[in-house]
């Protein structure tokens, strides 16, 4: 009798990838809290949006041969509305109202609102595309929005008193 693995919980190296990323993501979080007290927020998002522009110029190429494989770019009318969209809207003004807005919260509490990106994911990705999520995605979901209520629970039940 063979026995058959039903989830495949193993660490791979994506995983390393994604934990590496979210250290980083912290460290973010901590930085524009401190940094959005000494500098204004528009000066800060230019520079940082300008320093990762070019620091991804130059690292383009040099992830085509992790890859090994060769990337081509067909500069067409897509690739430019591709380009207006996720640098306007999905970079410069969601990275504005974000540090603009996150003076007003803790760390903790910024990098919590931020963990409910994939919740709201889903559900939008649900809602409007008619996407369906496998069954550990809405645990994982599920239990996100959870643990974020849970842990604000105890600061509503504070400010009652």
């Amino acid at each position: 009798m063979s026995s058959k693995v039903i989830w495949d919980l193993g660490f791979g190296f994506g995983d390393g990838l994604t934990l590496i990323g979210a250290f980083f993501f912290a460290v973010y979080i901590i930085l524009i809290d401190i940094y959005t007290k000494k500098i204004p927020s528009q000066i800060l998002v230019s520079f940082e949006i300008l320093l990762i522009a070019v620091v991804s110029s130059f690292l383009f190429p040099i992830e085509s041969i992790f890859l090994k494989q060769t990337i081509h770019v067909q500069f067409d009318l897509k690739f430019w509305i591709g380009i207006i969209y996720t640098s306007v809207f999905a970079t410069i003004f969601t990275t504005q109202i974000q540090t603009r807005y996150q003076k007003a919260v803790s760390p903790a509490r910024a990098g919590l609102l931020y963990s409910l990106e994939p919740v709201f994911s889903y559900f939008l990705a649900y809602l409007v595309l008619g996407e369906r999520l496998g069954m550990i995605g809405a645990i994982g979901s599920f239990l996100t929005l959870f643990g974020i209520l849970f842990s604000e629970m105890g600061k509503w039940n504070k400010r009652e008193e």
